[in-house]
């Protein structure tokens, strides 16, 4: 089973044990980016971009997680730090490892924002990840 897959059947396993409303959409980076073509990909963008959730970045080369995230209240504010506009260096790191046909992963959860951290740690639990930090 594939690290996408993995990651979904834990997804509908918390999902369904603590009934939480989830909306899953799986990009390529390329999709994300858009270089040059806003309507293309503000239309992505609109799915998740004002929503409470978690993002799975994972390397099609090597079927790894490279980072699992979340955001509360917005996680296209997080996924654009990531992709489009990277300032501190971890950021700077992954989007530099990031390839365009590397898979990101989001799930948004719009009824209940609280449960983002929840289900990223919960994933975090489950997941060894190359750049997520483990205190």
């Amino acid at each position: 089973m594939n690290s996408v897959n993995k990651i979904l059947t834990e997804i509908d396993n918390i999902s369904t044990k603590h009934n939480i409303d989830m909306k899953i959409n799986i990009f390529e980076g390329i999709e994300l980016w858009c270089e040059g073509e806003d309507k293309k990909r503000d239309n992505k963008w609109s799915l998740f971009e004002k929503k409470a959730g978690i993002y799975c970045f994972i390397s099609r080369k090597t079927d790894k997680i490279l980072y699992i995230g979340e955001s509360s209240v917005n996680v296209g504010n997080r996924l654009n730090s990531w992709l489009l506009n990277p300032k501190s260096d971890k950021e700077i790191e992954i989007n530099e490892t990031l390839r365009k046909n590397d898979k990101i992963l989001i799930v948004t959860i719009e009824e209940q924002n609280y449960m983002a951290r929840a289900v990223e740690a919960f994933l975090l639990d489950k997941f060894d990840t190359k750049f997520n930090v483990r205190i």
